[in-house]
């Protein structure tokens, strides 16, 4: 029986990081969707990385302070 858990482990493993992918597709999109034309890539990274921060900090259950 022991056999049969790594291998459900590893397919919700990899179905969790499909849905994860789809998620960051999905983002990209609306970023794009919402940016203006002559705008950089640059600035769209730093705002998708600056956003996968916050949500990271705030799974983790950490208050940011706010400015």
């Amino acid at each position: 029986m022991a056999g049969r858990s790594s291998t459900t482990l590893k397919k919700r493993q990899k179905e969790m990081a499909r849905q994860d992918k789809q998620r960051d597709k999905l983002e990209k999109r609306a970023i794009r969707k919402t940016t203006e034309p002559g705008e950089k890539d640059d600035d769209i990274a730093e705002l998708t990385m600056a956003e996968q921060m916050a949500r990271e900090i705030a799974a983790d259950g950490f208050i940011l302070p706010r400015s």
